[in-house]
């Protein structure tokens, strides 16, 4: 136990990872479909946020956000998985 324990108290070392998909002058917000996404993007617009990425854990989540948020310029509707992969922001 003594070791695992002197483990948790070193700094964590830095591993090469992707960069964390950020959008320059927007929001990246993860939707579970349990929180109010429709009032959730709108008060981010109403901030004056340029854009705004959803990224929702299931299809059927993304898909129930796109009939209720509508076809926005401002806003991105992405699983997950497509946000993970997706190559530029």
């Amino acid at each position: 136990m003594g070791s695992s324990v002197s483990s948790l108290n070193r700094p964590l070392e830095p591993k090469p990872t992707r960069p964390p998909a950020l959008v320059s002058g927007g929001l990246f917000e993860i939707e579970t479909g349990k929180s109010d996404a429709p009032a959730n993007v709108r008060k981010c617009l109403a901030a004056g946020v340029d854009e705004v990425v959803v990224a929702a854990t299931t299809p059927t989540v993304r898909d129930d956000l796109a009939r209720t948020v509508g076809c926005q310029s401002k806003v991105s509707l992405l699983t997950a998985g497509e946000a993970v992969h997706r190559e530029c922001w």
